[in-house]
């Protein structure tokens, strides 16, 4: 696989960590050096014994030099305003994000990360797709991660901060993967970060993953009744794999459930000239997140529903924090959602998709999308169908 991701040239990506054994030492590194398991707020014998020191009288001398008052300055640039993480007090688009405080001159010229910020936006002040570039390029693509913050625990528990294991997990959207001689979309953007603590498995993640194609009406009938509700793909198709790191993990909790890498590992020990594997197999309802060996940034698969896949990417693993949610159930938790572009009615153009169809002799497009009201306006006349073409129900990506 790394013949076609070329870790090396994408520094991003890390080398392979076994992450329970790297864990391990790093929490026995970051016991020994607090001083208490409560860090929130120490006195000044635990502050000295953290620092090694032993007068008193030095230790008040710095305590004085330290002070929070000696770095204001006159003519100080005001504090940034920060979205509000619950949206109860600050809301609405003529709200400014940040106070607007006038950059001296000087400073810009000054501070290198300020000249260069200057350079840019003078520079691309008429290009839009420079803009559109530095979008691409951002950790974050929309406001939704920070508008999902939530406000701080009011309670630590210390029995996770700095002892639990936090795994942060970006799943992609699917994308269609274009030749070099092709033209086309091939920007990849996530759908949503899961975080998840070092207990859970991967089918604890394989469970947070929402995508419309497990919403899939199966068979004729498309809609709910009162009586008899629609089959979902997700309910009759149960199956699904992960690879990470050479190993298929496969989905077996379903007795029917299919293992969908046999086909792949025949497929690469059919010829060994194509110099792909090996792989080996495993389950995931048993692999626990904090046995695997990852590497930070590398994309992963996630397979379901025949052949709908997405990249999955371990983008961060970190020991839990006190400033994270504090409880055990709060995990797997969703941390935010990616830009979710809608697909529209394709007669109005103003309320999302619901219905789609194929084959449709009175449309001029294929596969062709409807919201609710035009699909019955547009091919039922006293409800009664008008033209031939197949309907199914259709599950915008912003309606799950």
């Amino acid at each position: 696989m790394d013949k076609i991701h070329d870790p090396d040239g994408r520094p991003w990506i890390s080398k392979p960590v076994r992450v329970e054994d790297y864990f391990q030492d790093f929490r026995q590194t970051v016991h020994n050096e607090k001083p208490l398991r409560d860090t929130t707020d120490l006195k000044a014998k635990w502050m000295m014994k953290s620092m090694g020191l032993e007068d008193k009288e030095l230790f008040s001398k710095l305590e004085e030099v330290m002070k929070v008052d000696h770095l204001t300055v006159p003519d100080e640039v005001e504090a940034m305003q920060i979205s509000d993480p619950i949206n109860d007090n600050i809301h609405g688009s003529s709200i400014p994000k940040f106070y607007k405080t006038p950059i001296p001159p000087e400073a810009s010229g000054q501070l290198k990360t300020l000249a260069l910020q200057s350079t840019w936006l003078t520079k691309t002040k008429n290009d839009k797709a420079a803009k559109q570039r530095r979008k691409r390029q951002s950790k974050h693509d929309n406001d939704h991660w920070f508008q999902a913050e939530k406000p701080p625990a009011e309670y630590k528990n210390w029995d996770l901060v700095d002892r639990a294991v936090v795994f942060c997990v970006r799943i992609y959207r699917p994308f269609k993967h274009l030749a070099p001689h092709q033209y086309g979309q091939t920007s990849v953007k996530y759908s949503q970060e899961v975080w998840l603590l070092g207990n859970h498995t991967l089918a604890d993640l394989r469970d947070k993953v929402w995508c419309p194609a497990d919403l899939n009406v199966v068979g004729a009938q498309q809609v709910d009744t009162v009586d008899r509700p629609a089959v979902r793909a997700m309910d009759r198709y149960k199956s699904s794999m992960m690879y990470v790191e050479g190993t298929f993990y496969v989905d077996k909790r379903g007795k029917d459930n299919i293992d969908y890498s046999e086909v792949i590992r025949h497929w690469t020990e059919s010829d060994p000239k194509r110099e792909v594997g090996p792989f080996t197999t495993d389950t995931m309802e048993t692999t626990r997140l904090d046995s695997l060996t990852i590497r930070l940034g590398y994309p992963y698969l996630y397979q379901h529903q025949g052949n709908h896949e997405h990249l999955v990417s371990f983008i961060d693993v970190r020991l839990l924090g006190p400033m994270d949610p504090q409880r055990v159930t709060d995990y797997p938790l969703i941390r935010s959602m990616g830009s979710q572009q809608s697909r529209y009615c394709m007669v109005c153009q103003t309320c999302i998709a619901v219905w789609v169809t194929m084959d449709n002799t009175k449309v001029p497009e294929d596969p062709y999308f409807f919201c609710g009201l035009c699909y019955k306006n547009y091919n039922f006349v006293d409800k009664k169908r008008v033209g031939s073409f197949k309907e199914y129900r259709y599950f915008d990506v912003n309606t799950i």
